[in-house]
């Protein structure tokens, strides 16, 4: 897809190109919520910050330390999630107790260090 208001001379915040399809996804999620909605299912989006993947743990000791440091301190829960932590937000959004009015999109934060 050619977008020229995407591209790398438009776009010089990595952050905005990171946020940018988080968005869309968001946004898509909720129309689709609605659509399915009607016929008794639910659509769910789970959107993380930032994840203690094996691939960040590399890039947190590598050059861009400094700056993935940075984005943990400024997340909302000012510390890195877990892969346990996001399978367990799925995993009770796909529980019957959990609310069909209420399971749109969920972003994984906590202030619990």
């Amino acid at each position: 897809m050619a977008l020229p208001f995407l591209g790398p001379d438009a776009v010089t915040d990595s952050g905005a190109a990171y946020a940018l399809p988080k968005r869309a996804n968001h946004l898509r999620v909720q129309a689709a919520a609605v659509a399915w909605g009607e016929r008794g299912a639910r659509v769910n989006s789970i959107s993380p910050g930032i994840i203690l993947t094996p691939l960040a743990k590399e890039e947190m000791s590598g050059p861009g330390a400094a700056g993935y440091q940075a984005m943990i301190k400024n997340s909302a829960s000012g510390r890195v999630g877990t892969t346990d932590e996001v399978a367990t937000a799925a995993a009770y959004s796909w529980k019957p107790a959990s609310s069909p009015a209420a399971t749109c999109s969920s972003t994984a934060a906590s202030s619990t260090p």
